[in-house]
Order: structure tokens, then C-alpha cells, then sequence
């Protein structure tokens, strides 16, 4: 029953690399579970041992069992496949963990404490594992109308791993933009939405980010950074980046910046901060702002006739009474 009950809130919570981490920190009135992610680097045959601490905010005494699960990356949004140990597949995890064995349990108002071993085997290949730590809570309730009491589990709190091992000649740092695209190719009002496809080709998760510079007939006119955020991307996977471009000009400036820009996006990632980058180009005519001009300057040609043909009529009365 736990793992049928693991399973299906594993797949509500896999909706992006942050999506456990967001859902565990938004539960104030519940449990709280740190560190959300754990990432470090470690050798065949080494030993590791990382403390999770679990607070209780609710009134009442709990008790909590404590699981893991491998991830794999699924689609192109940053979703999850959780898999079981039995099936493992090249970057499995999870069966180097040592957990606790017995349900702990976790007063009202309280913290408590546990340890996550990890033990890399002699024979490990290099590249990268990743695992989460689940912490489920287990209630014992007395329904009526049934003898004895009912376990009730509740699955809730989730804490990813990301394990690099081997050394940086073994490590292989391999990755490319496959595609960069803007939504449109003929804006009239901004923003300009844009995607960017990376696919990681090595044996370690990257975190791509870096610059997207607009230029208007060579002169840039706007720079900012992109997926600040650190999404990581998984080996063997493809990542779909996001962005927009909110152009920060005035009435008047948007008017003089009709034209054709270029957008180019330029990409570090890896310890040996690699680059790549792509080009693309797309059109702004802002079509209100130019109606708008062009509608009041219309406007102050009618009223400026209409006002010279008022002072001629105004000369010409003025001329025949005299």
C-alpha cells in the first residue's frame, strides 16, 4: 500500500526538478523537510553521510517512515519518472543509500534528526546518480463499525539528490542548443516569447545558463541573464528553456525602434564552463504606436488648417469693415 501511495504523489509532484522542493516548502501548518536538494561530488569507494532534518508544525504526535526512490527525466518540461530499486536503470542511486529501518517518530511542535548513508561502490562508474528521499507520514486511526485501528499514509515530503562521481578528466561534460525559436517572426507589441531546446549528450547533469543579447542593426539595445533559475538538465535528456523579452521602451521610443532585431542566446555550463550559443532574428513594427502617431499627427494638420482658414475669415471680416 505505501508504494501504491508513493507512486501516485510522485506523479502529482513531478511537474518540474523544483516541483517536490516547491510543494515541501509550502506546507507551513505541516511538515518541513531540509535540505531540499543535496548535490555534491564523490569517488569510488568513498562514504558520505548527510543529515535530514523534518519538523512537525502540527498539534500531534507523528510517525513517519522513511523511503527512496531513483528519478529519471521524462519529456522536455523537467518532469520526473520515480522508479523503484528493482528497476534501476544507469544512473541509479538509490540502492547506495542506508536509511532507517524503523518508523521515527516526530512529537507535536518538534524537529528531529536523521542519517542518509551513502556508500559509493569500488566499481562505480563515473558520470552522474540521482535519487529522492521520501519521508511519509504513517497515521493509526479507529474507524467505527471496525475492530481495531486503520493505518492511514500520507505521503508528503520529498528530497532530491544529485551525486557527480568520478574525476573531471572521466566526467563527460557534453551538451548543445538544438533549437532556438522566437513564438513569432512579425511582432507588433511586445513582449517577444522564446524558446530554447539544450540536449545534455554526457554522463552528468548541467545547469546551462547565461546571456541573451538583442541588437538592432548591430547596436545592442537590450542584454539580460537567462534560467537563473539553475534548471538542471539531466544526461541523456532534452530541456525546454523559456523566456521573453519586455523590450523597456517609451511611447516615443517604441515608435523609432521599428525594424528587424537579432537575438542571440550564449549558454556556460560544466566545470570547464563551455559555450555555446545560436542567432536568430525577428521583426517589431509597432503598429499602435505608430496609429496612434500618425492618427494625432492627422489630427494637428485638420486643426491647423482649420485654424488658418479661421484667422483668413477673421483677416477678411476685419478688412470689409474697414
Amino acid at each position: 500500500m505505501l508504494k501504491n501511495c508513493l507512486k501516485v504523489f510522485l506523479v502529482l509532484c513531478a511537474l518540474s526538478f523544483f516541483c517536490v522542493v516547491r510543494v515541501c516548502a509550502q506546507t507551513p501548518k505541516g511538515l518541513n523537510i531540509s535540505p531540499l536538494i543535496t548535490d555534491f561530488s564523490g569517488q569510488p569507494g568513498q562514504s558520505f553521510s548527510k543529515t535530514i532534518t523534518v519538523t512537525n508544525y502540527q498539534g500531534i504526535r507523528v510517525k513517519l517512515e522513511v523511503s527512496a526512490m531513483d528519478f529519471l527525466p521524462q519529456g522536455e518540461e523537467g518532469r520526473q519518472d520515480f522508479v523503484p530499486l528493482e528497476e534501476a536503470g544507469p544512473y541509479s542511486l538509490a540502492r547506495w543509500f542506508t536509511l532507517p529501518e524503523i518508523p521515527l517518530e516526530l512529537a507535536a511542535k518538534n524537529t528531529v534528526d536523521f542519517e542518509v548513508k551513502i556508500k559509493i561502490p569500488d566499481d562505480a562508474p563515473p558520470g552522474g546518480y540521482y535519487a529522492a528521499v521520501f519521508v511519509t507520514q504513517v497515521n493509526e486511526k479507529t474507524d467505527e463499525g471496525k475492530q481495531g485501528s486503520v493505518t492511514y499514509v500520507v505521503p508528503t515530503l520529498g528530497s532530491l539528490f544529485f551525486i557527480r562521481v568520478g574525476t573531471t578528466e572521466e566526467i563527460k561534460e557534453r551538451g548543445e542548443i538544438i533549437e532556438f525559436k522566437t513564438d513569432k517572426k512579425f511582432y507588433t507589441a511586445l513582449p517577444v516569447n522564446f524558446l530554447v531546446r539544450f540536449e545534455n549528450t554526457g554522463n552528468i547533469h548541467l545547469i546551462p545558463k547565461g546571456l541573451i543579447e538583442i541588437k538592432r542593426w548591430g547596436k545592442q539595445v537590450d542584454a539580460f541573464s537567462f534560467n537563473q533559475e539553475n534548471k538542471k538538465v539531466l544526461p541523456k535528456s532534452i530541456r525546454r528553456l523559456e523566456g521573453s523579452w519586455k523590450g523597456n521602451f517609451g511611447f516615443k521610443e517604441r515608435i523609432l525602434s521599428t525594424g528587424q532585431y537579432t537575438m542571440e542566446v550564449a549558454l556556460e555550463f560544466g566545470e570547464a564552463r563551455q559555450l555555446v550559443s545560436r542567432r536568430i532574428s525577428f521583426w517589431f513594427i509597432p503598429l499602435k504606436e505608430i496609429g496612434i502617431a500618425i492618427g494625432g499627427t492627422v489630427l494637428l494638420i485638420v486643426l491647423l488648417i482649420f485654424g488658418i482658414k479661421q484667422y483668413n475669415r477673421w483677416l477678411l471680416q476685419r478688412h470689409t469693415k474697414h
